[in-house]
């Protein structure tokens, strides 16, 4: 803190006197008190009076520690349930400071992960790595697991108010906890908080059309392996992970879309997985699409049932021209972009008055009885007769008079 102020007041170029004085000034009349009854010292070889001054002040007033102790501390810190890598290792980082573990702090910090760790495919994967492993592959490895993980994450943090509330004991505390203290604040209920209806029995409705639901055929584990085996862009990337990946221009075309996610893919015999979920071999993939579709559930729930368990490149992609080239889905789906049909220009009759045009103009002025007036256009002729009506097109003519062109 002393070094902070120096820096604040410029005080770098200040002589080893002057900084003494400083120190000394600001420890207050106490701290002086208390620094002129310190023991007697050795200046060492080098040391001016300001290092001196401060160092007889830190072996007086700096808290000693005991090492063994805060060795426990750091190696009874295990991860807790809510608690990410990152942010247990930042809380190692702080305890192992104290330990005086040295140039081998992130050693110490790295196997602390793999043995205290709540996830035993992360341990597995750590140890996969070898002797080569640092923290900071470590961390990288730890994230990537997490990001793949499927569920949900709780953030106490935010639901500490929630936490922290007083257990309700009455019907009144009980609402005051759930925050239901009256209908203004409540507002209108919603359909499931009402009771069910006596009348359970609906009319049949003809426009209500039902998806056809079919026994999907399940793919097998030995199908997987089998063609798992027989995959040769599968086969590719098994290579890689036995051996080292190569630079990204130089990698085999086929395993391109494998690459962004190199550190994520581990192999158990001739499957590959990415974090928790199955690569899908090639021939396997439109069989796994149709299933996971199976009941027309829409875009967004078919890449759901397939996120849960499989991945491979351009998955999305995929099932969005699938559901394009479902019938079922193109009707029902408003997502889905449906082409409009083409203009059809209506063909030329064969003579005149086969095909009219109609039009209605008016009121006019004029007799009451053409007030209004209905013009014809034969297509084949081009003629433009005129009916003349006492009342609009929407009303039923009644002696009407045509007249031609001319008059």
């Amino acid at each position: 803190m002393f070094d902070n102020f120096l820096v604040a007041v410029g005080g770098g170029s200040f002589s080893a006197a002057r900084k003494e004085a400083i120190l000394l000034t600001c420890l207050g009349a106490e701290g002086q008190r208390i620094f002129e009854s310190l023991p007697a010292a050795v200046k060492q070889e080098g040391e001016d009076q300001y290092a001196f001054t401060r160092r007889r002040l830190e072996a007086q007033f700096a808290p000693r520690q005991n090492v063994c102790v805060e060795r426990y501390r750091f190696r009874s810190r295990v991860q807790q349930t809510e608690e990410t890598v990152q942010q247990w290792v930042s809380i190692l980082r702080q305890l192992a400071s104290s330990c005086e573990y040295g140039d081998r702090t992130d050693e110490f910090i790295r196997d602390q992960v793999i043995e205290r760790t709540n996830s035993s495919k992360l341990r597995q994967r750590l140890l996969m790595e070898g002797s080569d492993l640092t923290l900071e592959r470590t961390l990288t490895i730890s994230d990537t697991l997490e990001s793949a993980e499927p569920g949900v994450r709780i953030d106490r943090e935010r639901i500490r108010p929630l936490l922290e509330a007083a257990e309700p004991r009455d019907e009144k505390s009980l609402r005051a906890f759930l925050g239901a203290v009256g209908s203004e604040r409540n507002g209108v209920a919603d359909g499931l908080s009402r009771l069910p209806v006596a009348e359970t029995w609906w009319p049949d409705d003809d426009s209500i059309q039902i998806a056809a639901l079919s026994l999907a055929a399940a793919v097998t584990e030995e199908e997987l392996r089998d063609a798992s085996a027989s995959d040769e862009c599968l086969d590719v990337i098994r290579g890689y992970l036995a051996g080292r990946w190569p630079r990204q221009r130089d990698v085999d075309p086929r395993a391109t879309g494998f690459y962004q996610v190199r550190d994520e893919l581990s192999q158990l015999g001739p499957l590959l997985f990415r974090g928790e979920r199955l690569v899908v071999p090639a021939a396997l993939r439109e069989r796994v699409l149709r299933n996971a579709h199976e009941g027309h559930q829409g875009e967004t729930r078919t890449k759901q049932r397939l996120r849960a368990q499989f991945w491979w490149p351009r998955l999305d992609k995929e099932v969005r021209d699938l559901l394009r080239s479902c019938e079922v889905c193109t009707q029902h789906d408003g997502h889905v972009r449906q082409e409009r049909p083409p203009l059809q220009p209506i063909p030329l009759p064969d003579g005149p008055w086969q095909r009219l045009m109609v039009d209605v103009i008016g009121p006019m002025q004029g007799p009451q009885h053409e007030r209004y007036g209905i013009v014809l256009c034969d297509m084949f002729s081009s003629a433009h007769p005129l009916l003349g009506t006492q009342k609009s097109c929407s009303q039923p003519l009644s002696n009407p008079k045509v007249y031609r062109p001319g008059g």
